[in-house]
């Protein structure tokens, strides 16, 4: 019986928006901590805006979020990947800010949510890779290799976040230009270029 009331109580939270957990949110965050990211993550994709925060889940998230030092970076990048090109990510990250889990996750003040969030609006997001987007919140190389090396990216993320950076600006266009009358046709689909 009790797992029934769950399961219809769950269906009514999905057809309102809403992003919870099932029971008391301290208790199932402490079972696993790597469920903090998952709300993160689950909020961007079932959430209609980024201001819907249940705040008792804010809260145990906030109590509990020490146990983020406990999670493997790998599954930190899993996760934040989803978030980074997912809905709502200006309001998830802002959010994550807020309640101090930036330091746990190895992102120090040099990632910009608001460089991030500009080149988002301008991204067509299903066809971009999660360390391209995330490049864009960094001003140099050396902030994003940081970043890599603590959430153990592999390295062909670590060299599309380099390319991006060193070589993002306007006037840099004439070599990407170069690189697409340069490459092959029968190659272009690999890069996405066309």
């Amino acid at each position: 019986k009790q797992w029934y009331q769950r399961r219809v109580r769950g269906a009514a939270h999905l057809k309102n928006k809403q992003v919870l957990f099932v029971g008391d949110p301290g208790e199932r965050i402490s079972e696993d901590y790597l469920r903090i990211l998952r709300y993160f993550r689950f909020y961007g994709r079932i959430a209609d805006s980024g201001a819907g925060w249940d705040e008792k889940t804010i809260a145990a998230i906030r109590e509990h979020r020490a146990g983020l030092e406990m999670i493997s970076r790998e599954r930190i990048w899993l996760e934040m990947q989803k978030i980074i090109v997912g809905n709502h990510t200006r309001d998830i990250l802002m959010k994550m800010k807020e309640i101090e889990l930036f330091p746990l996750i190895n992102l120090s003040d040099s990632f910009s949510i608001e460089d991030l969030e500009a080149q988002r609006n301008k991204a067509f997001l299903e066809e971009v890779r999660p360390a391209t987007m995330l490049s864009y919140a960094f001003k140099t190389a050396e902030d994003f290799s940081n970043l890599r090396k603590a959430w153990k990216m592999s390295s062909d993320e670590e060299y599309i976040g380099q390319f991006v950076i060193r070589h993002r600006r306007q006037d840099d266009l004439k070599y990407f230009q170069d690189l697409l009358v340069d490459t092959p046709k029968h190659c272009r689909h690999k890069y996405h270029m066309g």
